[in-house]
């Protein structure tokens, strides 16, 4: 579920940031960011030719009796090569082919437009995105949170049925009070209800 990242107000114009938890896996690849992401992947298949390459790996397994010749000491350094090889594309293809899941919701009250632009997980899926006037925006859900439950959140949902069918439906999660009861009643005041 989303989760608000942040709030930006300017002018007239009022600007939701969403962002959704990344899977374990894309964690730290979007904590550190998408160049320095690229950057240690790139250091990782540098690591694997040079691990592939040179002559320390068969020589530190013979001299600490991993291996008995020099033919199983070189055929460990290649299948050593060819899995960290493996681990360095793998990781360079999750920072390619995935960003933080965003969504950026906008009231501008100049003029009069409820907007939605929602960036998917995967790279290369288009972002979607949709704008209604501020009279097709139907209503502002408040689910209050069960403490001690699975749900020990508060959820607000957006409903605008003319927006496109994916984006019909904003429901995003608020861990304080203060963010439950000041983001709907915001929301009430700039479509002037």
């Amino acid at each position: 579920m989303f989760e608000v990242a942040g709030t930006h107000f300017h002018r007239g114009v009022f600007e939701l940031i969403l962002e959704k938890n990344p899977p374990f896996f894309l964690k730290w690849i979007f904590k550190i960011g998408a160049i320095p992401a690229r950057g240690v992947g790139l250091l990782l298949l540098a690591f694997s030719f040079f691990f592939s390459t040179s002559k320390a790996p068969p020589t530190f397994f013979l001299e600490n009796h991993w291996s008995a010749t020099l033919d199983e000491a070189l055929k460990a350094q290649q299948i050593g090569g060819y899995i960290l090889f493996g681990i360095a594309v793998a990781y360079y293809l999750f920072v390619f082919f995935f960003r933080q899941e965003k969504m950026v919701v906008i009231f501008d009250k100049n003029s009069q437009l409820f907007s939605v632009e929602k960036a998917p997980l995967f790279r290369f899926f288009s972002i979607q995105s949709g704008h209604v006037p501020f009279k097709d925006f139907e209503r502002i859900e408040k689910i209050e949170p069960k403490l001690g439950g699975p749900r020990d959140f508060g959820t607000v949902i957006l409903h605008a049925p003319k927006m496109p069918k994916n984006l019909q439906h904003i429901e995003f999660k608020v861990l304080t009070s203060e963010q439950f009861e000041y983001f709907p009643s915001n929301f009430e005041k700039l479509l002037g209800r």
